[in-house]
């Protein structure tokens, strides 16, 4: 039984500005540098020292910190800072600091509910800076896109949609730069994609587990708007994975949803897949998010419940750190005509 969602046409455009995946090395060519100790910056990123106004790609370390909510005895309020000698140098601060966030007890480290540990560390690299370096370096990734190559019979996104999310520095005008965005929707907004996948039927639709339906439990990230300003996400949608191997109730699909005046786009999202033990689990860098299947997940439900197709497309924001390995470049594009 199909859900009553409005339909949608596919419609095959001239491609602007878009290059197609396979092409990803040499545009990385073109704009990866080599910072002092010789490792290669990713795209749209450069060292301590960058003229080219753009974000850093920082080497330091992660502290986390756990410390009770007095204010509730099941909570914990999570700290965590980056402290980096690059961002010492280009900032004038060596340090970091991300949102405290409210967790609820079965997403934090037994070792910390027992007392046995509060805080742990570990090395890594993260590509910070400041709004209006983060913006020229999605401008730049843009760029290298378009003066390259033009290609025919693809989908068609106008305008600059933007390419990644950001984790807020709690202290400054610094973002971090996180996942890589991987849909768009030129019909929708947030409120009702997440109706539409909330309302399918009974096996189809998607609902967070008992643990990450706490609103607490969601984590809000920000995006940088094509025409100025920032916004935080809009809307969350999340389907359970239930697995009898987690301890923690916390696999599962997860998108986060942006309403954005970009061009024809309307709605923007991140599709990934979050793992068991997530928020145990305190290195991020070994964790498989499993992006691009999050995207044919959502692509799927379009598909199969509205009769919705989608585009795939290539927008250039391929995976800049091995954080984020699994995404390829390629969105999922709905359009409405």
């Amino acid at each position: 039984m199909k859900n009553n969602l409005p339909t949608m046409t596919k419609r095959r455009k001239f491609l602007k500005g878009i290059a197609s995946t396979s092409l990803f090395g040499a545009v990385q060519g073109v704009t990866a540098e080599s910072s002092s100790d010789n490792t290669v910056q990713p795209l749209g990123a450069g060292g301590a020292g960058n003229d080219k106004k753009l974000p850093v790609y920082a080497d330091g370390r992660l502290v986390t910190h756990y410390r009770p909510d007095t204010s509730h005895e099941d909570r914990y309020i999570l700290e965590r800072k980056f402290e980096s000698a690059d961002l010492a140098e280009r900032y004038g601060d060596p340090i970091f600091r991300y949102k405290d966030q409210i967790l609820p007890k079965e997403r934090v480290p037994e070792a910390v509910q027992e007392r046995r540990k509060t805080t742990y560390t570990f090395q890594t690299k993260k590509i910070i800076g400041t709004e209006v370096e983060n913006r020229n370096a999605e401008e730049r990734i843009r760029e290298q896109q378009s003066g390259e190559f033009e290609l025919q019979d693809q989908a068609e996104i106008d305008g600059n949609v933007p390419l990644y999310h950001y984790d807020p520095d709690a202290d400054g005008d610094q973002q971090s730069r996180s996942s890589p965005l991987n849909l768009a929707w030129e019909a929708e907004d947030s409120q009702s994609i997440k109706q539409n996948m909330e309302n399918a039927p009974f096996g189809e639709a998607w609902h967070p587990g008992p643990i990450t339906m706490l609103p607490q439990a969601r984590v809000e990230k920000t995006v940088n708007l094509p025409n100025g300003g920032t916004k935080e996400t809009d809307k969350h949608v999340m389907k359970w994975i239930s697995d009898i191997t987690c301890d923690a109730e916390t696999k599962q699909w997860h998108v986060r949803l942006y309403d954005v005046p970009a061009g024809g786009i309307t709605v923007v999202g991140q599709a990934h897949r979050d793992p068991c033990l997530h928020g145990k689990v305190r290195d991020n860098e070994n964790i498989d998010w499993k992006i691009d299947a999050a995207r044919d997940k959502v692509a799927d439900f379009w598909s199969q419940e509205s009769g919705i197709s989608s585009e795939t497309i290539s927008v250039g924001n391929t995976a800049t750190s091995t954080d984020f390995a699994s995404h390829t470049g390629d969105w999922k594009y709905f359009d409405d005509d």
